[in-house]
């Protein structure tokens, strides 16, 4: 399956979501991806649909995450994450301690790290940005949605993701976003080593 039939399939999930009086939307890096005409790796579908309503309409999702919230499916060497709207609640870095379902699209997206991983396509390829994504994408700036200094204490990570997307695009760093990660990186320490490697591998690459 190449780029163009595997986000067609995907636009055609969201058809089928939506024709079942669900909200469902591709999000996260493959609009991303799609507005800057660049090669994706996977596509994320975000729904007001629960793991069990996706499962009636595609028997062979895979269950295995459904406790936290999402689902995939995989079709001739391909994989879609299919999501629940949530919101999530943090008392460990990257552990969220309460995961709750949304109705809307907005909570959702709060939820998630920068602008551009924000952005949302509908099923007739319109796009949904709720925080001034496409700006971002224009100005070349990687920005973190919310206060830097709750989302990055929230998972450490994120600060290694920042600089992962500013080496891949060529952007920079959100002024606030920059001052954030200066007052937060301390909390790296809370990271695994095996978690820092692998984002410091895709960063060097």
């Amino acid at each position: 399956m190449n780029q163009e039939q595997y986000l067609k399939r995907g636009i055609e999930i969201v058809k089928t979501l939506t024709s079942f009086t669900y909200q469902a939307y591709l999000v996260g890096g493959v609009v991303r991806d799609y507005l800057m005409n660049n090669e994706f790796n996977d596509i994320d579908i975000a729904t007001n649909a629960t793991p069990e309503q996706i499962r009636e309409l595609f028997p062979t999702v895979k269950m295995e995450y459904a406790h936290l919230g999402f689902v995939t499916l995989k079709e001739d060497g391909v994989t879609f994450e299919i999501s629940t709207f949530r919101e999530e609640v943090y008392d460990k870095p990257r552990k969220p301690s309460k995961i709750y379902y949304a109705n809307n699209l907005i909570d959702d997206v709060k939820r998630r790290d920068f602008t551009i991983n924000a952005l949302a396509l509908t099923d007739k390829y319109q796009v949904v940005d709720l925080v001034k994504g496409q700006k971002d994408i224009k100005r070349r700036k990687v920005r973190i949605i919310g206060k830097g200094k709750i989302r990055f204490r929230e998972d450490p990570l994120r600060i290694l993701r920042a600089y992962n997307l500013v080496a891949r695009f060529n952007f920079r760093l959100a002024g606030k976003t920059e001052f954030a990660i200066k007052k937060t990186n301390k909390y790296l320490k809370d990271i695994s080593n095996y978690q820092i490697s692998r984002e410091l591998y895709k960063i060097f690459n």
